[in-house]
């Protein structure tokens, strides 16, 4: 996967095998390195290759304040690009962002993400 989110240290919350090739794993409190701070992060691990294959992210909007549209966005990197799925305050919870991170993996692999 060429395109990813970029972050330094962070804290696992969740590991969990996922059909039978794949771990998904939730991290929380991510360290900014770049121009993006990413608050909370799913990504679904491909065992075999032991490499990320897909990725949902709770992005800050830096420019909520200027423009309005909700403190963070919902985003998605599947291997092609970034996929922003909307804005709202509600991707700053932990507790918001699991059920809609899990259901965007149940939607791109058509099975219900563990948890």
């Amino acid at each position: 996967m060429q395109y990813k989110p970029t972050h330094g240290a962070m804290k696992v919350i969740y590991r969990e095998p996922f059909l039978e090739r794949y771990t998904v794993v939730i991290c929380t409190e991510l360290e900014q390195v770049g121009a993006i701070k990413y608050e909370h992060l799913l990504v679904v691990l491909d065992n075999d290759a032991r490499a990320p294959v897909y990725y949902v992210t709770s992005e800050v909007n830096a420019s909520a304040g200027q423009f309005g549209g909700g403190s963070h966005a919902l985003c998605v990197f599947d291997g092609s690009g970034h996929g922003n799925m909307g804005f709202s305050d509600d991707w700053a919870s932990l507790e918001a962002f699991v059920p809609a991170a899990f259901g965007l993996v149940q939607k791109r692999f058509g099975a219900a993400a563990p948890g």
